[in-house]
């Protein structure tokens, strides 16, 4: 059978299994053949737009979701031809949940309501399988799907500040809540990232927080999540102290996007974050001084940060402060203030569109040539590198 007839027959059996249009696109991003006309878009300007932001490489499945909250599949099926599938929502699209949305987006509600009729309902799980099983029917093997990282602003979303109400409500499905807060408490970011990245395994809905803005009701089911995370990490033996910090920097964080896939993404970094330090507190548990110092840190990443300072905090000399600190936590002082702003530098690239100069200065960096050289001695990538690839911190 010739490639393009066995990719026909492949768009084929994903429409029959699983509702969800499939498409080919060639090298001048055509689309030559589509399983189920595609439904037209009432903005963008064409149904392949997403693929603009598709990494370099597309040897492996990814799934997007656009800002308009389209999801979709797609990976290189030869040299030349990209299999795609999509678009579909992963939850219905509810009166309360338009309303906010297209007041996020100065759009016509009438036009997307009628635009998000014709969309089939997936689940993220159930479009993942569907991306998995074509990869395979194609290239024989089995690979992981990946997320695409957005770190960019959507300029025309305009978000509603309004009184928060916060909702301890992360989610209607107490098990999955349970299985994400246990993760949390064991320190295990693996399963944490995989939880939230895949959803409740009944693929019901998340709550709505607000009714005059999408983005709002994602931030503050992001605050809900938050709070919760900081409990779970500290019943997994994070400092009190330490919990607190890293809840207000994540929702201080927060207040400054504008794009529901941002959001979204934070809430991933930030769950991550907390079974990060829960796990660096059971294996590296240190004196409630150090843990002070390290509270005072994240605090003062922003500002310019002294030993002298620091010795003053908790009341020790800075000599034998350096000595402690380097005994317990195997770093010296000012290796950690280091990370903790390399850290901090990670999600402003990906959660921001700061420019890297600003990055730099603002975390007390000398100039942007040894920024970029501690930067990537942590991570193997430059800022800008860091940034394109969407690399999870």
């Amino acid at each position: 059978m010739r490639k393009i007839e066995k990719l026909i027959s492949i768009c084929r059996l994903v429409w029959e299994a699983f509702g969800l249009p499939v498409f080919i696109v060639n090298h001048r991003n055509e689309i030559v053949f589509e399983q189920a006309t595609l439904p037209a878009h009432p903005y963008a300007v064409s149904p392949i737009s997403f693929l603009s932001e598709a990494p370099e490489t597309l040897d492996f499945p990814c799934v997007h979701t656009t800002t308009y909250l389209e999801n979709f599949f797609y990976f290189k099926a030869s040299d030349t031809l990209i299999l795609a599938g999509g678009p579909c929502l992963h939850e219905e699209m509810n009166d309360l949940r338009l309303g906010g949305l297209t007041n996020d987006l100065t759009a016509n509600q009438t036009k997307l309501a009628d635009y998000y009729r014709q969309l089939p309902v997936l689940t993220k799980r159930e479009l993942k399988s569907a991306a998995r099983i074509a990869y395979f029917m194609i290239h024989g093997r089995e690979e992981e799907v990946v997320e695409k990282k957005i770190g960019v602003t959507v300029e025309n979303a305009t978000a509603h500040v309004s009184r928060r109400k916060q909702s301890l409500s992360f989610h209607h499905d107490p098990l999955h809540e349970k299985k994400l807060m246990n993760a949390i408490k064991k320190g295990v970011r693996k399963d944490v990232i995989k939880l939230v990245q895949e959803g409740p395994e009944d693929g019901g809905e998340y709550g709505v927080l607000s009714r005059s803005s999408y983005v709002r009701s994602q931030k503050n089911l992001a605050i809900a999540s938050i709070t919760m995370a900081t409990r779970a990490a500290m019943d997994g033996g994070l400092d009190s102290e330490l919990a607190y910090t890293l809840s207000d920097l994540y929702i201080q964080r927060l207040e400054d996007l504008y794009d529901v896939r941002q959001v979204q993404q934070l809430i991933e970094d930030a769950l991550g974050t907390f079974a990060d330090r829960v796990k660096e507190a059971k294996t590296n548990a240190v004196s409630s001084v150090i843990s002070r110092c390290q509270h005072y840190i994240l605090q003062h990443v922003y500002d310019e940060i002294r030993l002298k300072d620091l010795a003053d905090y908790v009341k020790m000399s800075p000599s034998y402060l350096s000595s402690c600190f380097k005994k317990e936590t195997g770093t010296s002082i000012s290796e950690w203030i280091q990370k903790a702003r390399i850290e901090e530098a990670e999600s402003l690239l990906l959660l921001s569109s700061y420019t890297i100069a600003d990055i730099c200065s603002w975390l007390h960096f000398p100039d942007q040539s040894y920024f970029t050289k501690v930067f990537k001695k942590h991570n193997g990538l430059t800022p800008k590198k860091y940034r394109e690839s969407g690399a999870a911190p």
